[in-house]
């Protein structure tokens, strides 16, 4: 068992490094971090869009995890055929969809709250985007390193809910 947490700790160390790295990267040349943003983002909406449908066929819990994925994936499509404009109303999208995700996720937690028992984490990461969505829509800087702030934490905390 020590082994195995040895392994991890070299792995999260080397990963640290590497995103250290990559961060200075991103600082030095930002139309490539927001471009890299904005295909991640991509990404992530589908792949937000199709976890939540298959978690709602699976589990049948909450129709509001069906509603969530459901506008993932429209907004994932609205994303991709209109590139460039995404990647210029990046904050202002992604706070309007942040919005709507963090309204969703705290009435699909205080749904889960009978069955699972760290509901809670999810009402944190509703919460946290309706607190952030605001600046992001003001201020362009602010609003990127505000999203990659988040999708840091709700990746960390969804991982964490998972083990």
């Amino acid at each position: 068992m020590a082994e195995v947490k040895k392994k991890r700790h070299w792995s999260y160390l080397l990963l640290g490094i590497v995103l250290l790295i990559l961060g200075l990267y991103v600082i030095a040349n930002p139309l490539i971090a927001v471009t890299t943003l904005v295909i991640m983002f991509i990404i992530s909406t589908f792949t937000a869009g199709i976890t939540s449908i298959m978690e709602y066929s699976a589990h049948k819990s909450s129709k509001g995890i069906l509603v969530i994925g459901i506008l993932n994936l429209i907004f994932g499509f609205i994303f991709v055929f209109n590139f460039f404009v995404t990647v210029v109303f990046m904050p202002f999208l992604a706070g309007i969809w942040l919005l709507v995700w963090g309204v969703f996720e705290i009435g699909a937690s205080i749904k889960m709250k009978p069955v699972f028992k760290n509901w809670w984490l999810y009402l944190i990461t509703g919460i946290l985007s309706i607190i952030i969505e605001m600046p992001m829509m003001l201020n362009f800087n602010l609003g990127t390193q505000l999203l990659s702030l988040f999708w840091y934490l709700h990746y960390n905390i969804s991982h964490h809910s998972s083990c």
